[in-house]
C-alpha cells in the first residue's frame, strides 16, 4: 500500500492485513459497484474496511472522503472502530477522532464510520467511496436520497455487503441505481446451499447487473490490485 505524505513523496507502508482468498477478487476489481453476500464471520467487514483504507490512501483527488455505514451507529463503533484504528494506524496524520469515529490520513483523505439510523448525519458535500454493511436492514431512502447523490460529483464507488441476498431492499435498490457497471462477488465456498439458491434466484441482471468492465473512475483514482 502506498503512503503519500504532505510533500507528495510516496513510500511503501506495510499494513497488517492479509486478505483471505475469497476476498482477493474484491481488492482487484475495477467496477464501480459491488455486492458481497457471505455468512457471518466470513471476514467481510475487515476485508471491505481495508479496501476502503486502500482507496482513501491512494486517492488522487484532493481531500478524499470515504465512509463505512452500518444500520446503527453503535454497531459501527462496536464492530469496526477498533479495526479502522488498527489498520489505518501507519497512515494517520493525527490521532483518531473518537467522538466522530473518524481518521485522517497523511494524504489528506478522511474515513468516517456512520449509522444509517441518523441519515441527516450522513449528509455532506461528496463521497469518493462508501461501504454499506447489512444494507438490507437500512431504509431505502438512505441510498436513494443521501448516499447516491453524494457519490455523483466525483464519481465515487460503493460496496454493499451482508448475509442475505433476497431481502428487500437489497435486490431492488441496487438495480434501481441504473448503473452500467456492477460487480457481484458471491463467495460461493462460504455460502450454504440455501444461500446459493437465493443468489441464483435474486441476483439476476434485471435487479443487479452482472460483472462489467467499466472502471470506477476516469481520473486515475481506482484502486489497483494487490500483488
Amino acid at each position: 500500500m502506498k503512503r503519500v505524505n504532505s510533500q507528495m513523496d510516496e513510500k511503501r507502508v506495510k499494513i497488517k492485513y492479509r486478505p483471505r482468498e475469497q476476498f482477493r477478487s474484491l481488492h482487484s476489481r475495477k467496477q464501480r459497484w459491488s455486492v458481497l453476500v457471505c455468512h457471518r464471520r466470513a471476514g467481510k467487514t475487515v476485508a471491505t474496511l481495508n479496501d476502503l483504507i486502500r482507496g482513501a490512501v491512494n486517492e488522487r483527488k484532493p481531500e478524499g472522503r470515504y465512509a463505512f455505514i452500518f444500520p446503527q451507529r453503535n454497531q459501527a463503533k462496536d464492530t469496526a472502530w477498533r479495526y479502522l484504528r488498527r489498520y489505518a494506524e501507519p497512515l494517520l496524520a493525527k490521532p483518531p477522532n473518537e467522538s466522530e469515529l473518524r481518521v485522517d490520513l497523511v494524504n489528506g483523505s478522511m474515513i468516517r464510520l456512520y449509522g444509517a439510523d441518523n441519515p441527516d448525519a450522513l449528509r455532506g458535500p461528496y463521497l469518493d467511496g462508501v461501504v454499506l454493511d447489512e444494507f438490507a436492514d437500512m431504509k431505502p431512502e438512505v441510498w436513494h436520497e443521501v448516499v447516491r447523490p453524494m457519490l455523483a460529483d466525483r464519481r465515487g464507488w460503493a460496496t454493499f455487503i451482508g448475509m442475505q441476498a433476497c431481502r428487500r431492499p437489497t435486490s431492488t435498490v441496487i438495480g434501481s441505481a441504473r448503473c452500467s457497471a456492477t460487480a457481484i462477488s458471491r463467495l460461493r465456498p462460504h455460502c450454504s446451499v440455501e444461500t446459493r439458491r437465493a443468489q441464483k434466484n435474486c441476483l439476476r441482471p434485471h435487479s443487479c447487473p452482472r460483472w462489467a468492465s467499466q472502471p470506477r473512475s476516469t481520473n486515475g483514482s481506482s484502486i489497483p490490485a494487490k500483488n
